[in-house]
């Protein structure tokens, strides 16, 4: 059982990662670095983690569970689907309102292969839950039954990699926003003229 003072510990490093991560990339942060901002020794940050990585790996992880639980939780709501959409949207808005450009282009343009490794798990999931909800959304009328659900998601696919369109990027302030344009764009597209997804 983990002491109350090692937990205190773990905490003050995961939210000292997170922080550092989100403003500055992984990349340009060192152990240093996460050690001052939770003011321990680099000592007692290899008690707890190997290295840097292995920390941005456990941060991940976690922000990818809470997405899919927070992602779940809506879909599986007696809502209808236009407001589900809404909330997805919000909920993307919330999670990436701290987030910087180098923290996106170390986690989905770097080389580092536990990271790769841990996106591709967690897309694949991510993906896998969206078909099902398209297809499900698509049988009640939300969607257009003439769209083929893997043109939807090909077309999705093709929104993460509008994210590094430098010329795209100058069109707006930050990523932040090009990527709820994007998100926006992409999801209030696809509604009947009958069933639209605006209200």
């Amino acid at each position: 059982m983990t002491s109350p003072r090692k937990q205190k510990t773990r905490t003050a490093l995961l939210e000292a990662g997170s922080k550092m991560f989100w403003k500055y990339g992984i990349r340009k942060v060192t152990v240093e670095d996460i050690c001052k901002e939770a003011g321990v020794s680099k000592m007692t940050f290899y008690r707890f983690y190997e290295n840097k990585i292995i920390l941005a790996e456990k941060l991940l992880t976690e922000i990818y569970e809470s997405a899919l639980q927070d992602y779940n939780k809506i879909m599986q709501s007696e809502i209808p689907f236009p407001e589900k959409i809404r909330q997805t949207i919000l909920l993307k808005h919330q999670g990436t309102l701290d987030v910087s450009d180098e923290f996106l282009d170390d986690v989905y343009r770097g080389d580092e292969p536990s990271l790769m490794g841990l996106i591709e798990k967690y897309s694949e999931i991510s993906k896998n839950t969206i078909r099902e909800d398209f297809a499900k959304a698509q049988k009640e009328g939300w969607i257009k039954k003439e769209l083929k659900i893997d043109f939807l998601m090909y077309m999705m696919d093709s929104i993460g990699e509008r994210m590094f369109d430098e010329k795209l990027k100058a069109m707006f302030d930050d990523s932040h926003d090009m990527l709820m344009e994007l998100t926006t764009f992409f999801f209030y597209g696809m509604g009947t003229s009958d069933n639209t997804l605006t209200k």
